[in-house]
Order: structure tokens, then sequence, then C-alpha cells
């Protein structure tokens, strides 16, 4: 019986792996509001029944597309201090946002559709921003703590806004364009963490 068991759970696991992946293919490229259960369903191989069994909803299974999604960058971003010990500098982590920022995908779920559809607090509160903050801070010590977050969450805006400025069509100099703001983000962020 147990044998039973967890064969059933293991195809639950594998079914629930594969329309994850199709749903952040279709969200990714089709975005949040063109994309359908069914459509799903369909890339999935399977019927809708078990996509509503095992997330709900819709809405259910973009944020469990999203929180995977933010779960690799957050990831990326501890990579980076295990790696690198104490010579991390602001560059690395501006550079591993960007990095994941110009994925179509990413974009797409995590920077467009995300705010607009699971709210803008939500991003606000996600471990990605709450990490990104911490990061920043601690870069930031000469400040007092009250300006230190202030500035802390209007770089954060910053990023998030240069990784959207990507996803804007019919700006053919934008990859140019944001490494010459990175650049200078970079340099404002280290000038102001100087005691």
């Amino acid at each position: 019986m147990s044998r039973k068991a967890r064969t059933q759970q293991e195809r639950r696991s594998a079914t629930t792996q594969v329309v994850l992946e199709n749903a952040t293919n279709l969200f990714g490229s089709r975005g949040y509001q063109a994309t359908s259960l069914e459509d799903i369903a369909e890339a999935s191989g399977t019927t809708i029944r078990p996509v509503y069994h095992y997330f709900g909803n819709k809405l259910n299974l973009f944020l469990a597309v999203t929180e995977s999604m933010e779960s690799l960058l957050f990831k990326a971003l501890f990579d980076i201090e295990s790696t690198k010990a104490s010579k991390v500098v602001l560059a690395d982590y501006w550079n591993t946002f960007m990095q994941y920022s110009r994925d179509p995908k990413f974009r797409q779920i995590v920077l467009i559709d995300a705010p607009a559809v699971l709210g803008r607090e939500r991003w606000k509160n996600s471990p990605v921003v709450e990490r990104a903050i911490d990061v920043l801070c601690t870069m930031l010590p000469g400040m007092h703590s009250e300006t230190r977050l202030l500035v802390a969450r209007m770089a954060v805006a910053a990023l998030t806004e240069a990784a959207m400025s990507l996803a804007e069509p019919g700006n053919t100099n934008k990859e140019k364009a944001i490494e010459e703001v990175s650049a200078l983000f970079s340099l404002s962020l280290l000038s102001l963490g100087k005691p």
C-alpha cells in the first residue's frame, strides 16, 4: 500500500512540475492576461482538472510561478555572498539582478505582471526585495538608519524601473542605456556608502 501511495505522490509531483514549467513558459511569453488554464493544461499534456486540483485557480498558479522565479533570484543573491566572501561589491548584486531582468520570462512574470496581478505591496514585501534592502543598508554604514532605509528603498525602486525599461518595445538602444545607468548607479551608491 505504501508503494502505491508513493507512486501516486511521484505522479502528482511530476504533473505539478510539468504544469509549473509550462505555466512559466506561457505566462513568460504571452503574459498573465493572454494565458488561460486551458492553454497551460494542453501544453502540459493533461486536462484542466489536475491543474485546478493542484493549484485551485489561475491566480494561485501564477503566484506559484512568480514565487518560483523569485526564488531563483533570491538564491543567486545568496550565491554571490557564498562565492565571493568579503569581496562582494554592489556591482555584483546589480549585475545579477540585471542578468535576471534581461530574461524575458522573468521580466514579464516578476516585474510586469506580478505587481499588477498580485499587487505592488506583495513585491515590496517579497523576500527578494527585503534581501536587497538589507544588502544595500549594510553598504551604507555612515548614514542614519532612517536615511539608509530610504536610500535602499529608492535604489530598489530604481533597479526595478531600469529592469522594466528593458521590456519597452521600440527602444533599440535600451541595452546600452541600461549599461550606462548601471555604471552611474553603482558609482553613486558606492560613494554614498563611504564613511
